[in-house]
């Protein structure tokens, strides 16, 4: 007898161990200035171009009060004509990898 929602392919483990699981969505601060350069916010409030080549690691936001805490903070910070918002981690890896090709 197999188990519910079984993949014997392995990709949903795969996904899990990139992603994180579906019940720990996370989110990084993502801002879009006003030339469409797209960068994140780190740790330690530095805004880095998505495609560079870099170590450093994204600020990363678990809920919806520090998220909206978060962007309510920054938004004092940057320009009226730059976006901020949160964008899931998931999408932000899949970003860096195509702007980074």
């Amino acid at each position: 007898m197999t188990q519910p929602n079984y993949d014997p392919t392995g990709t949903d483990k795969m996904r899990e161990e990139k992603y994180g699981s579906e019940l720990e969505i996370t989110y990084v601060v993502y801002l879009v200035d006003s030339n469409g350069d797209e960068f994140f916010i780190t740790q330690e409030d530095e805004q880095v171009r998505v495609n560079a080549l870099t170590d450093q690691k994204p600020l990363v936001v678990k809920n919806l009060f520090q998220i909206s805490a978060q962007l309510g903070r920054l938004r004092k910070k940057y320009s009226a004509n730059c976006r901020l918002f949160a964008l899931e981690y998931g999408e932000f890896l899949e970003r860096k990898d195509q702007l980074s090709q």
